[in-house]
Order: C-alpha cells, then structure tokens, then sequence
C-alpha cells in the first residue's frame, strides 16, 4: 500500500489494508517519493 503522508489520519487505516492484504505499507510525502517506493517494493 502506498500511502500519502498528507496530513490526514490515514495511517491506522494504510496499516490494516497492508495486514489484510498480506502486503506492506510504504508512506510517500510528495510525488517525487513515488517511484523510489515503488522501487524498493519492486526489488524485494
């Protein structure tokens, strides 16, 4: 899951997505931190 650190409280909600899912949960901050997470989820 990737989740945006806007400011909102979605964190709890990322998390359980992420547990459901059996996945992970990778915050980004802006749209430049987009495609590093998506690489380092990738490369795993």
């Amino acid at each position: 899951v990737l989740l945006e650190t806007d400011g909102e409280h979605d964190l709890p909600l990322g998390r359980d997505l992420a547990r459901l899912g059996h996945g992970t949960l990778t915050p980004v901050h802006t749209h430049r931190d987009v495609a590093p997470a998506l690489n380092r989820i990738l490369n795993r």
